[in-house]
């Protein structure tokens, strides 16, 4: 039993997904390890996200078994309850080739659905500037553009739409809160944000929305990461999970 967690759990995730993708074969002990962990094992419940999506994936495909097919839905439906990945589009960037692996390697018609609507969901959300696209500004976001396929998809953007958390109305956004248990990277806040020459500006604060560039940045002490955990929203959120 281990409780590796954060920047080493994910670490550890991509050094084994980079070996798994190129063919090595993965010591029998390193999967234990993997399938040992303590802490996505609670983080299932208390705390949805990523990293958990992520574990669950790979240890499937070391396994070579789809036993967690069912889990990793489960997850992807607590974290995109309207099929719109709430800890944002850097984050969806970040899960989306391990469960894309896991579907190449376990076809599953629910999950293929799923991730197919998410990223047709970004598209509709999305805003755009001098004719690229750019996600809907909400979650642990860093500043850049849509993937390429969807920069030339055929979907349509519409003037308007609302598809939780994300609520827009031409160049306007009202991101409203979705906690999710003490999962860090999803908005806690209700905001809103209006696109002005090109720029992210909250219209409340009067500033550009704030651009993530890393967990050390946005927690750079222990204690603001506990005060930001704490909050009652995310306690009372563990409720609805």
């Amino acid at each position: 039993m281990n409780f590796i967690n954060d920047g080493k759990l994910a670490d550890m995730q991509d050094s084994l997904f980079a070996r798994y993708l190129k063919g090595d074969r993965i010591p029998e002990e390193e999967i234990m390890c993997l399938e040992g962990n303590a802490w996505v094992s609670l983080a299932d419940f208390l705390a949805p996200c990523n990293l958990v999506i992520r574990h669950l994936c790979l240890i499937d495909l070391l396994r070579k078994h789809p036993l967690r097919t069912l889990s990793i839905t489960c997850q992807m439906k607590i974290v995109a309850p309207k099929d719109l990945y709430l800890e944002g589009y850097s984050y969806w960037l970040y899960t989306k080739p391990f469960i894309v692996e896991h579907l190449k390697k376990f076809p599953d018609d629910t999950l293929k659905s799923i991730v197919r609507s998410i990223d047709e969901n970004f598209v509709k959300t999305c805003y755009t500037v001098e004719g690229i696209r750019y996600p809907a500004p909400f979650g642990d976001l860093r500043h850049g553009p849509l993937e390429e396929d969807l920069q030339f998809s055929k979907i349509v953007v519409p003037e308007t739409i609302d598809i939780f958390p994300v609520s827009r109305s031409k160049n306007k956004f009202n991101i409203k809160p979705a906690p999710i248990g003490f999962n860090l990277h999803v908005p806690i806040n209700e905001k809103v944000y209006s696109i002005i020459d090109g720029k992210v500006i909250d219209t409340e604060a009067k500033e550009e929305f704030k651009w993530y560039t890393g967990y050390k940045d946005k927690y750079p002490t222990k204690w603001s990461e506990i005060r930001d955990l704490c909050r009652i929203k995310r306690i009372l959120s563990l409720f609805r999970i």
